[in-house]
């Protein structure tokens, strides 16, 4: 029984407008995948991975238990109905369900019409009292969970596409992409339309998407500047200080310029601007020195 991707649950919130996510799509298509994932990750943010997991086990049941439900039901009606009995004793019964079904299921194509179904059409019927189905989610969570779950087929149909070179069997596989995540956008549309006061508005979602993803850029941008090597060259300079027999942070920084600048490019990273290295380096030592001090 496929699930939903452990990459997608795992992943933190804010780092998912920023995922990895190969561009084997035309137009946004990857990046409608991220806001999907986002939007429904933020409205099942309460909810556990367990949880979640079970609830689209429960969703992907449904799909199965709506269609045997509809068989017996077309069963008993034809069962029922004295004047088929004529009519029955010359139909393969179990052929003419099947192609009723069949039938059923070019209406609802997927699991999402299906949820649908239920909680709009058959009206008669509780999820939560169905027997089989374990999770008390609410009908706006259930098509978030459907969201992750097309997504998940999304995701895993791009990343096989990497390791494809036939590209006839790559096209049939893009199209696979778009209507998996074609299917997501509908269930988050649905979600959208379902959401409560207490759940966060949509356009306040894509506000917040925007934010991670800047935040994300910015962080990643403070790693570049204050990153591993960066901290390796200051505190390189701070042991020197302290191995030299200086006799103040400003003489110091004056004569562990040129050490420094050949370090900088031994680790691979620019030189500090030759007019402000002098007053860089005090600035690290005095920094050091603050924190030292009890």
């Amino acid at each position: 029984m496929a699930i939903i991707l452990p990459e997608i649950l795992n992943v933190p919130l804010h780092d998912v407008p920023t995922m990895k996510i190969p561009q084997v799509c035309y137009g946004n298509g990857v990046e409608r995948l991220k806001r999907i994932l986002y939007i429904a990750r933020r409205y099942l943010a309460k909810r556990p991975s367990a949880e979640i997991k079970q609830a689209c086990a429960d969703v992907l049941y449904l799909y199965r238990w709506f269609f045997e439900f509809h068989a017996q039901q077309i069963h008993t009606q034809l069962m029922q109905q004295e004047n088929n009995n004529t009519l029955i004793e010359y139909l393969d019964l179990e052929q003419y369900i099947e192609d009723c079904v069949q039938s059923l299921k070019l209406a609802y194509l997927s699991e999402v019409d299906v949820l649908n179904a239920l909680l709009y059409e058959q009206k008669s019927i509780v999820l939560n009292q169905i027997e089989g189905v374990k999770s008390d989610f609410s009908s706006m969570e259930f098509f978030c969970v459907l969201a992750l779950y097309h997504a998940s087929i999304a995701l895993t149909k791009i990343l096989e596409i990497e390791k494809i070179i036939d590209g006839r069997h790559m096209s049939a596989m893009i199209e696979e992409v778009y209507d998996a995540i074609l299917e997501a956008q509908v269930a988050i549309d649905h979600a959208r339309q379902l959401s409560t006061a207490e759940a966060p508005e949509f356009s306040s979602l894509v506000e917040d998407f925007i934010k991670e993803s800047r935040r994300t850029v910015a962080q990643k941008g403070h790693e570049t500047r204050y990153g591993k090597k960066y901290q390796q060259r200051r505190a390189k300079a701070i042991l020197l200080y302290e191995k030299g027999p200086y006799r103040s942070r400003l003489e110091a920084a004056l004569h562990l310029i040129e050490p420094i600048q050949a370090y900088s490019t031994q680790l691979g990273i620019p030189l500090l601007k030759p007019d402000s290295a002098q007053d860089t380096i005090y600035k690290w030592l005095s920094q050091h020195a603050k924190i030292s001090t009890p």
